[in-house]
């Protein structure tokens, strides 16, 4: 009687723990990166990059500042397969955001469509 009352409460406490981890992060997306929805803009990559190439022209003050650099450089080398910019903000607390183009090759020269 004791073993199975014993068993009870560990497959309880198992059940416990896996229903834990399930709430707390459940709320992550399925990508890799867990980040956020997919945005669709109705122009190519590249002017999509010439569009953010002029805005930090225009306001450098969204580049990444020396004191980040390493950490950035970090998020570029692990996800090295990936086309991406990184957006800095300088807020109280301040904010990076790795954004990275979304799709294959062929999905990347579509001239009417680029997902980030």
């Amino acid at each position: 009687m004791k073993k199975i009352i014993i068993v009870i409460l560990v497959i309880i406490s198992i059940s416990c723990v896996l229903i834990t981890f399930y709430k707390t992060f459940s709320h992550f997306n399925n990508d890799t990166l867990g980040g956020f929805h997919e945005i669709n803009f109705p122009v190519s990559k590249r002017k999509m990059e010439l569009a953010i190439d002029k805005l930090y022209l225009l306001n450098p003050e969204f580049k990444v500042p020396e004191k980040w650099k390493a950490e950035d450089t970090a998020i570029m080398k692990s996800y090295f397969f990936l086309e991406s910019r990184t957006f800095y903000f300088k807020n109280d607390p301040e904010e990076m955001y790795y954004v990275t183009f979304i799709g294959d090759s062929a999905m990347l020269q579509n001239p009417t469509k680029v997902t980030i």
